[in-house]
């Protein structure tokens, strides 16, 4: 009897945590957990409960809507205190590569990369996929991941690692998360909910920045960097973010909406700050594709329209009068758009070298040593011709067979609900054209589960609620 009060005990605070993680409470909770990690340092905290929030949603959730909401905090969960970059200052840039920090590091993420293995091995035998055609294509586009700068006589042993966790993130992220992706006009507003909080989380963050410990030099902001990411890495999440925050400029609750409109205001206006080139093309793409899903989609959202219309002069005058009056951040842009284009034309010097599987990621001649900034292999910031240096035809071909078959299958399940996901999708797409997020670990999940939403097909949801048990979905 004891037995099975225990027992009924744990299944209810299962299932209490598991409808929590739905709700814009888990993102508040995460949002906070964030700010205390990012001010004070907490980073193993931090990562222990990204670490146990994914583990358990793997484990116990019929619904893994919540993943997008983790994967974005995790994006952002290295604190300035301890972050490994050297444009840090009063930093302890020595705290990952410490033994002990590491090897829980290590722990931490292997223990939700094994269950996700283990789920896309079961999802995969039981047949829980999209199509047998997304199958094939996603498989071939991972082994052609592996065969990078095969034969290549400067052939790095790291190609083969860091082609395994792109393989991973790729395949069996992907297949191990999809089939319980179940999306509806009640998950998107949750889910854009729970966005509303990660950027109000980001918005802090920089707020901080801008009012304590920014270089102001030639009357523009220098050095923006918050620790876990550059200024192309907030503007990146910011951009993502946005067809989220306009989803609720139409929800009924009217004090929600307002603060989901101002919201939408600053983050714009932020992205206008960072002063960077890919954020700028983000904004100017972003207004546009939500202009023509509004109009295909046929929804009637004239205000979010209009709010987005005026943000989007707002940002674009910010940007103007701000070049004009300092000019030195016009060369600026200049200079890192050259930038890019050295990166690319390094990117068809590694092809010309090895045609068929290419030059591998780490043709650059990378420091062997195996560490948190020297196992990022060398990016040109453009997928394709990453793709094309680093695996050669091989792998072109393989992505662009993929590319196309992923964004065929999105459109055919584009509806009026998830065209703001696939605005996301597409954003994350495009500014990988002009950077590395696609092949950066985090920004690789954010895209995994972007791609898992625009494909769901609305699966009809199962209940296993007891009747004793309050579904917090209902009460927000």
């Amino acid at each position: 009897m004891k037995n099975e009060y225990l027992g009924l005990n744990t299944k209810r605070a299962i299932l209490w945590v598991s409808n929590f993680m739905d709700t814009p409470y888990y993102a508040i909770f995460l949002a906070l957990v964030s700010l205390l990690s990012y001010f004070l340092g907490l980073d193993l905290l931090n990562i222990s409960i990204i670490s146990i929030s994914i583990s358990f949603s793997l484990l116990f959730k019929k619904k893994l809507n919540c993943l997008l909401i983790i994967f974005l905090f995790m994006a952002c969960m290295i604190s300035k205190k301890h972050s490994p970059v050297a444009v840090i200052d009063n930093g302890d840039r020595e705290f990952f590569y410490r033994p002990s920090n590491y090897i829980f590091c290590i722990v931490a993420a292997s223990i939700p990369v094994v269950i996700c293995i283990f789920k896309s091995a079961v999802n995969i035998k039981n047949g829980d996929f999209f199509s047998f055609k997304l199958l094939i294509v996603t498989f071939l586009f991972g082994l052609a991941l592996l065969t990078n700068g095969l034969m290549n006589e400067a052939y790095n042993p790291l190609n083969l690692s860091f082609s395994l966790f792109m393989f991973f993130f790729f395949v069996f992220l992907f297949f191990g998360i999809y089939p319980q992706i179940t999306l509806n006009r009640e998950n998107i507003v949750q889910i854009s909910k729970q966005v509303c909080f990660f950027v109000l989380t980001i918005l802090v963050e920089c707020l901080v920045f801008f009012c304590t410990n920014y270089e102001f030099e030639n009357g523009i902001f220098m050095n923006f960097y918050l620790g876990w990411g550059n200024s192309n890495t907030i503007g990146m999440l910011l951009i993502i973010a946005i067809p989220f925050l306009c989803k609720m400029h139409n929800y009924e609750n009217r004090a929600f909406k307002i603060f989901a409109i101002i919201l939408t205001f600053f983050a714009i206006f932020l992205s206008a700050l960072l002063l960077s080139a890919q954020t700028y093309l983000g904004l100017a793409v972003l207004a546009w594709l939500i202009l023509f899903f509004n109009w295909v989609c046929k929804k009637r959202c004239r205000k979010s329209l209009i709010i987005l219309a005026c943000y989007t002069v707002l940002a674009a005058s910010f940007c103007i009068i701000f070049f004009f009056v300092k000019p030195t951040s016009v060369q600026i842009l200049v200079e890192l758009s050259n930038g890019r284009i050295e990166l690319w034309k390094r990117a068809l010097l590694g092809f010309k070298k090895n045609i068929v599987f290419g030059s591998g990621f780490y043709f650059n001649g990378s420091d062997p040593n195996i560490n948190l900034s020297s196992f990022v292999p060398f990016c040109v910031h453009n997928t394709i011709l990453q793709m094309l240096g680093s695996c050669g035809l091989l792998g072109m071909i393989s992505y662009g067979i993929y590319r196309i078959t992923t964004i065929i299958e999105s459109v055919k399940l584009l509806n009026s609900e998830n065209y703001g996901i696939f605005i996301s999708l597409l954003m994350i797409l495009i500014m990988s054209l002009v950077d590395i997020h696609i092949f950066d670990f985090f920004g690789t999940a954010i895209y995994v589960v972007l791609l898992c939403m625009c494909l769901s097909r609305g699966k009809s949801e199962k209940v296993h609620f007891n009747a004793d048990c309050n579904n917090l979905n209902k009460t927000i």
